[in-house]
């Protein structure tokens, strides 16, 4: 709870009850908090007592609330104050089932002709549980011959439906798995305590140290490759649940399991597997894989009994160099190890180590035997402020693969000699050898995303080509001037030239005035992001920007123009123009697929023009900071309109016509547009509010209810500096907030 309210180890002894409660106290102050217990299954009373009594002793406030999700009614029964607290969610119903299935099957195609019926007597095995539906579904994927459809349905699995029974059918889909390298990289990831959020660079990585990605069958690609194959498997087959996607290659870069699918995980892979919490746990001379997150003083027992046929050690603690024998070792994660301020000389016996994971120690200096590890292949240490990197030696580290840290100091020289290496999130160009940009021409291999800093320091467009970026895979580049030099910078973007592919790029403090003519061959480009390019004068309407979604201009101070009016961002959903100071109007057109757009901070436009009219698919409007703005087109047709957002406009003396077309409108919030007059004509017929604010808004002289036409008892509202109000109508229900 402390670390959530913004607390950290170094805020007081966490042994200490009564100081950690304090220090909640502190940080919470008046405020409510909501707590969330989940799939909590200690059933001892006094612990569940002890813990209301401290949380009654942080805060008494009536709006705080505690969340508890649980498999055992009588962890419900304990915890809840009553039994009205208690929500039983009910099972599914057949149709829900199916529906669960269909997607998972099918996605957005039609069910082929015969199947609903075996699909519909599918469903009702299923019990009505979600997650067997879900299981089924994915083995289901791509099939089309009824046959296969009846094999499912009759299979003997479904002859207990109880949690035993939900075993066989996850064994079911796991079973089906098409390789026995799947099926391990599976079952690794019960190393993980539950609700442990993988990534998927860090998965595929993890399985590539283990050899699990070692396929003669698929000898043609790279293990990367293999592993990403394997994600994308496991997703399919529901063994992994969806956490986080990104919204711009669409890729699903995160996933957790599910608490019985993870129950699954461990129950085959617990003679080498072991998540040691306390010292009593059953540790065998045979396991090959360890998490210790338990107390600091297991280690060196636990490590003592089975460090010699370890391949995989997690640690969040330190220990010391006492043990020897960690010759077969491939994996070794000591993040968030806070307490590690060197690493062990025990590991420099560690020649098979494939993977190291130093992030947030407190290591100072690398030792020596870094340099020798010729089979390391991933490399992490962000997070380590005061860390030494070894002048020379990393680059000696020919079969590393995967880099990560985050902070110019740690960026080891002569990068250009790791000439497998793929992924190499950040680069800050330097002025000596080993740290000029041609560094990067060397790595034909990189992919993912890539951040230049200090661009400043590279002297033209001859430099600048050295990188080779238009011969790698990256998907994602972001270009970095700490100041600009003016034509001088055009140069160097114009020799930067990107891959034709790139999906996502960003510019950030160039001095040119013009952006570099290579823009229009950006075919595939989804999100680009200008920021304080201060003088930069237009970004032109770009014929090969058909695929562009996102587009922000941030802090361009000498802008005058967005688009010419020619071009058509068809595919744009979103657009942010802030703190554009120069900017008078924006005429970019034909934005059919806009939801949303952002103007805040332009202080001298004056209007939007005609860029909506076809923007019929606009979700979100918010115009904030621009006092000259006088007019905004018709707002008709915008029936997808759900937030409309005007603050600090006072040149808008009319309130958007065409608004009584915005049907969906469901948050209106009007403040500090002194000028501003409404006609009640185009608000009284929409019926969809959820929230409405209006606040100094000096010339509006009609009630709430005159202006939407109706009671506002069900909204969340607030009316302030209203002075003219003329006079109330009938009741206003809830209007408690009125001032003047």
């Amino acid at each position: 709870m402390l670390k959530c309210c913004g607390g950290s180890s170094g805020d007081g002894d966490f042994g200490s009850k009564d100081i950690v409660m304090k220090k909640i106290q502190e940080k919470l102050g008046e405020k409510n908090y909501l707590l969330i217990l989940d799939d909590v299954w200690n059933e001892e009373r006094l612990i569940w007592t002890d813990l209301r009594g401290c949380l009654l002793g942080i805060s008494k406030n009536k709006g705080s609330r505690v969340l508890v999700t649980t498999r055992l009614g009588n962890v419900a029964s304990l915890m809840a104050l009553t039994d009205e607290h208690i929500h039983r969610p009910r099972l599914l119903i057949v149709d829900e089932c199916w529906t669960i299935i269909k997607q998972r099957a099918f996605g957005d195609n039609s069910v082929p002709e015969g199947l609903e019926g075996v699909g519909k007597q599918t469903a009702n095995r299923c019990k009505g549980v979600p997650l067997v539906a879900s299981i089924i579904g994915a083995i289901l994927q791509n099939k089309r011959d009824i046959r296969e459809w009846w094999a499912i349905t009759e299979n003997r699995v479904w002859d207990s439906m109880e949690e035993e029974g939900i075993f066989d059918i996850i064994k079911f889909s796991y079973d089906r798995l098409p390789t026995l390298a799947l099926q391990q990289c599976f079952a690794f990831c019960s190393i993980f305590p539950k609700d442990f959020v993988m990534e998927r660079e860090m998965l595929i990585q993890l399985w590539m140290a283990q050899g699990f990605l070692e396929s003669p069958e698929e000898s043609y690609m790279a293990a990367e490759d293999i592993g990403d194959k394997y994600f994308t498997y496991l997703l399919s087959y529901s063994l992994f649940q969806e956490e986080w996607r990104d919204n711009v290659t669409g890729r699903v870069e995160s996933c957790k399991m599910h608490h019985l699918i993870h129950d699954f995980a461990q129950s085959i892979s617990k003679s080498e597997t072991l998540i040691v919490e306390w010292l009593g746990s059953n540790i065998s001379h045979d396991f090959r894989h360890l998490n210790l997150i338990g107390g600091r003083e297991m280690v060196p027992t636990v490590l003592g009994d089975v460090a010699k046929n370890l391949q995989t050690l997690f640690s969040k603690h330190g220990f010391s160099s006492g043990v020897q024998f960690f010759k077969r070792l491939r994996v070794l994660s000591l993040d968030d190890a806070s307490d590690v301020k060197q690493l062990p000389t025990c590991f420099g016996n560690s020649k098979s180590l494939r993977y190291l994971d130093i992030s947030r120690t407190q290591i100072k200096k690398l030792p020596k035997f870094i340099t020798k590890l010729y089979n390391l292949q991933t490399f992490r240490f962000t997070g380590c402020r005061t860390i030494q990197i070894p002048l020379k030696g990393i680059g000696d580290l020919v079969n590393l693969r995967h880099i990560y840290f985050d902070d110019e100091k740690r960026m080891p020289a002569n990068l250009g000699r790791l000439t497998n290496l793929q992924t190499l999130p950040l680069f800050f160009v330097g002025t000596t050898e080993g740290r000029k940009i041609e560094e990067l021409g060397n790595l034909r291999e990189l992919k993912g995303s890539l951040v230049i800093h200090k661009l400043e320091l590279v002297t033209g467009k001859s430099e600048a080509k050295g990188a080779k970026l238009k011969k790698k895979a990256v998907e994602h580049l972001e270009f970095c001037w700490s100041k600009g030099r003016g034509n001088q910078d055009e140069d160097v973007l114009e020799g930067l030239q990107p891959p034709s592919n790139i999906r996502r790029l960003s510019i950030t403090g160039y001095g040119g005035r013009n952006l570099a003519s290579w823009m229009s061959l950006l075919n595939n480009l989804v999100d680009l992001t200008i920021l304080s390019c201060e003088m930069l004068h237009k970004i032109p309407d770009i014929n090969g920007f058909v695929s562009l979604q996102r587009l922000c201009v941030s802090h361009c101070n000498e802008l005058t123009s967005l688009g010419d009016g020619d071009g058509a961002f068809t595919s744009l959903k979103k657009l942010s123009i802030i703190e554009c100071a120069a900017l008078e109007r924006f005429s970019v057109s034909k934005l059919s697929s806009l939801e949303e757009l952002v103007i805040q901070n332009c202080r001298v436009i004056s209007s939007i023009g005609d860029s909506l009219s076809s923007s019929t698919c606009l979700k979100q409007l918010h115009l904030e900071e621009c006092p000259e703005l006088e007019f905004i087109s018709s707002l008709e047709g915008l029936i997808c309109l759900e937030t409309l957002y005007v603050e600090n406009c006072d040149g808008l003396e009319c309130l958007l016509t065409g608004l009584s077309s915005c049907i969906a409108l469901k948050e209106l919030k009007i403040q500090n547009c002194s000028n501003l007059v409404v006609n009640n004509e185009e608000l009284k017929h929409l019926k969809s509010f959820v929230q409405v604010k209006v606040r100094d808004c000096l010339k509006l002289r009609s009630s709430p209810e005159e202006i939407l036409g109706s009671p506002l008892s069900s909204l969340i509202e607030e009316i302030r500096a209203w002075p003219f109000l003329r006079r109330a109508g009938r009741k206003l229900f809830g209007w408690d907030k009125i001032e003047d």
